[in-house]
């Protein structure tokens, strides 16, 4: 996806956000963030948004504390006015940016680019925690969750620094994730093998220890573990590999 693809998918993920905060309990739970309220979320990633907007303005050579985020989270109406107000400086700060410019990130690529796409997966994701909370029925995008599993194992070697149990995603075992949705060709699928020192993962069809074989949205949301197995996924081979995996690479 290039920048202005991804800008507008932000977009879409704030105004549904906006759209279920509306008439979301604002007490109400978020199951896939148990300690979490709707409103907590909110305030989680309107101030998520607010963060990345100042490291790409300055482009940030090394982590920057977070902006104190002011806001009365039990008034509807200013939570929703305090998330709108910021998610439209966000996107249009990363719109205006230049995704090759050099700054500070936690992963590889050490560019504005890397925030674009992460501020997507975050806010995507926790439209799906909102949908989840108040009920409602899921669906993501398929280019978006399929780069969503793709950013997943990139990210991954590189969260150890917040994340220990990611160090254990290594040794010996092999998973294939397999997306039946029609017309995704290699996108929807993924061979992840372990190493000594981690794994190492491709876009191709191949045997694993074992397939996690479903719906894009369903291998997606399993893998951020917003669904517990089996949802609407089989589970073929040996299932401990899987757990193994789910266990240890949450972000």
């Amino acid at each position: 996806m290039n920048q202005i693809e991804t800008c507008n998918a932000i977009k879409h993920e704030c105004d549904q956000f906006l759209d279920l905060l509306a008439t979301a309990g604002l007490d109400a739970p978020v199951p896939s963030c148990p300690d979490w309220t709707v409103a907590e979320l909110a305030h989680h990633l309107g101030g998520v948004h607010r963060w990345a907007q100042l490291l790409v303005e300055t482009h940030a050579q090394s982590p920057q504390r977070r902006p104190p985020l002011e806001v009365d989270i039990s008034d509807r109406q200013a939570l929703s006015a305090w998330f709108a107000e910021g998610s439209s400086a966000f996107l249009a700060t990363l719109e205006a940016a230049q995704p090759e410019a050099p700054m500070w990130a936690w992963g590889k690529d050490q560019r504005v680019a890397f925030w674009i796409r992460r501020q997507l997966h975050e806010t995507m994701m926790h439209r799906v925690d909102l949908e989840l909370a108040v009920g409602a029925v899921v669906d993501i995008d398929p280019l978006v969750a399929s780069d969503n599993i793709d950013e997943l194992l990139e990210l991954l070697p590189y969260a150890v620094q917040f994340q220990p149990n990611a160090a254990n995603l290594r040794g010996v075992g092999s998973l294939h994730l397999h997306a039946t949705d029609p017309g995704l060709e290699a996108n929807g699928e993924w061979l992840i093998r372990y190493t000594e020192d981690g794994f190492e993962w491709a876009h191709q069809h191949g045997k694993g220890d074992v397939v996690l074989r479903g719906p894009l949205t369903e291998l997606a949301l399993v893998l951020n573990r917003r669904h517990e197995l089996p949802g609407r996924t089989e589970v073929l081979g040996d299932a401990a590999v899987l757990e193994h995996w789910l266990a240890n690479s949450a972000l």
